[in-house]
């Protein structure tokens, strides 16, 4: 340890161009970038709150303003409001929180709650509070506390502002979690946005070039190193989706310096892998649409019944394109049959929540007669398959029930 002189005189050397910590007391903040200003995302809610204290929470629960007794002396209207967040490492939305200009002699504690999405590929004492000041700077706060329990960070302020949940200190790997499907690949990187030595005292935050550390796999696939740098690392998943289909990459931080002796982390980015293949539900008029799709490339059948009536329809489509093409309606129940045809098209097929839209007529016949319908604008919503059903071979589709000849109906017959 150096001596405290020693200390002193190191401040002194560096104050001249950078200011000291020991002398500045400004080592509970770090000012960021300015930026614009958010806009608003959700209702205003508004709540008087006097010299008795109260609490005050945003429209979708995740921020709460504590007013302690006596930081007021008469009935004062709290305001909050949920805004676009602009911060540097911004978390979620960011909040708009009145009466501004005000300042409180007893601090006011203001808490966001975090969930499993915001600490994704990182940790939760990574976390930290930032408010916005009239110039648009960002002022992320030191002096926070966390509570893991509860999901919730928490800071001290005698002043309102907007302010923001920001990655803070934060050692993270990039994506936290990723879905791929079979034999593709996702490229994994670390960030560092963390106090540069002295950083308290130029009060920035910059990326770091690069992690001490290395990334290792549990489970299937392989790990190539990236072209770009040690701090990437590209992952591929296997030809076939594994069981369990989820596997995890994770990089263990060595610092393995002065400053961060004790201070080791382990960060983990959490990957899930999907075959090309979907669950069908969804309507066409009174059919009730359901299948297993295993390939939106290749011809595919989904079925469709009726509740109530035992009658059993099969759609086969046909791909012209990647996002198109023909189907073929049959059906058959009692007394009737059906048949009919059109075409469809795919929506948002790279999307998370691709759809079929279709349009179709189909004639039912029965006994007496026959009956021409069309439905158009039916959709069946496609879900990405989680199961390993698409590693067999489909089952057939059910038979139809048996069709009782309807001249022999109501007859009666004696033994000869």
């Amino acid at each position: 340890m150096l001596p405290k002189i020693q200390i002193i005189m190191v401040c002194l050397i560096v104050a001249g161009t950078a200011g000291c910590s020991l002398f500045s007391g400004k080592t509970d903040e770090v000012v960021l970038a300015a930026t614009e200003v958010g806009t608003p995302q959700g209702e205003r809610i508004t709540k008087e709150i006097g010299p008795a204290g109260g609490t005050l929470s945003s429209q979708d629960g995740r921020l709460t303003v504590t007013v302690p007794p006596n930081a007021v002396t008469e009935n004062v209207a709290f305001s909050v409001q949920s805004i676009s967040n602009k911060a540097e490492d911004g978390v979620g939305l960011a909040y708009r929180l009145e009466p501004r200009g005000k300042t409180f002699k007893t601090p006011l504690q203001l808490s966001i709650r975090y969930n499993e999405e915001d600490v994704a590929g990182t940790y939760p004492q990574a976390l930290r509070l930032a408010y916005q000041d009239e110039k648009g700077a960002w002022h992320e706060q030191g002096s926070t506390a966390m509570d893991t329990v509860n999901n919730q960070i928490t800071v001290s302020t005698t002043h309102l502002s907007d302010w923001s949940m920001n990655y803070g200190t934060a050692y993270r790997v990039i994506p936290g979690k990723a879905v791929v499907y079979v034999g593709q690949s996702v490229e994994i990187r670390t960030w560092k946005c963390e106090y540069i030595m002295f950083a308290y005292w130029f009060q920035k935050k910059k990326p770091c070039s690069g992690i001490l550390g290395e990334f290792t796999l549990k489970g299937s696939g392989t790990l190539t190193p990236s072209t770009v740098g040690p701090t990437r690392i590209v992952y591929t998943a296997p030809a076939k989706k594994p069981t369990p289909n989820v596997v995890t990459v994770g990089f263990r931080i060595n610092y393995g310096d002065f400053w961060h002796a004790e201070d080791m982390r382990y960060l983990e980015t959490k990957i899930t892998i999907l075959d090309h293949a979907y669950r069908a539900t969804g309507h066409h008029g009174a059919l009730e649409l359901s299948g297993v799709i295993c390939s939106l490339d290749q011809p595919f059948s989904i079925h469709g019944t009726i509740m109530g009536y035992p009658m059993n329809y099969i759609f086969n489509f046909t791909p012209s394109s990647s996002s198109a093409g023909t189907v073929d309606i049959a059906g058959s129940g009692y007394l009737v049959t059906a048949k009919g045809s059109g075409t469809y098209t795919i929506e948002g097929r790279d999307s998370d929540k691709p759809r079929i839209a279709m349009t179709a007529t189909t004639t039912g016949h029965i006994p007496v007669g026959s009956a021409t319908g069309k439905g158009t604008g039916d959709f069946v919503e496609l879900v990405p398959l989680d199961t390993n059903e698409c590693s067999e071979p489909p089952p057939p589709p059910p038979p139809p029930p048996p069709r009782p000849n309807p001249d022999m109906r109501g007859r009666k017959y004696k033994s000869l």
